[in-house]
């Protein structure tokens, strides 16, 4: 029997608001939902809805094959058959950085730990843009884990 590792990655925009408003960081961050874009370099507002999201550089079949080429699955989780869907908030800022990295939905034995280095390991992406103007967003993103017995 041998176990191969492989990832599956769920819906790209999955935003979780419920996840937000129960998030007791969420006071040091100004959550925007509807407000309009202003041309600011100073507004260091985060929204969590807007019309054009974040995007992985060269889309989302290059944040799969971004996943699946940079993910080593933890030995705990070989060793235990560990699988599950690990859910992360970040925020993209104008610049295309990413920080804030918060893992939103746990699984053990470490994919958990290793959904966060693989998005601290990211390039930098395509900022959101809302009513024209460049802004920083919040943005969740699920990965499964999955291994395959033959």
């Amino acid at each position: 029997m041998s176990i191969s590792k492989s990832i599956c990655l769920g819906m790209l925009a999955v935003l979780l608001c419920s996840s937000f408003v129960n998030d007791e960081n969420c006071h040091k961050t100004t959550l925007l939902t509807s407000k309009v874009a202003q041309e600011d370099p100073e507004d260091n507002s985060v929204y969590l809805y807007v019309e054009n999201p974040p995007k992985f550089p060269g889309g989302s079949n290059a944040l799969t094959n971004f996943i699946n080429r940079n993910l080593k699955y933890p030995q705990k989780a070989l060793e235990n058959l560990t699988q599950g869907r690990v859910s992360v908030s970040f925020v993209v800022y104008k610049d295309g950085s990413i920080s804030d990295i918060k893992v939103i939905k746990k699984v053990k034995d470490g994919l958990s730990e290793e959904a966060v280095r693989i998005i601290k390991a990211m390039p930098k992406w395509k900022p959101a843009v809302h009513h024209g103007t460049i802004v920083n967003a919040k943005y969740v993103l699920p990965i499964d884990f999955k291994l395959k017995i033959s």
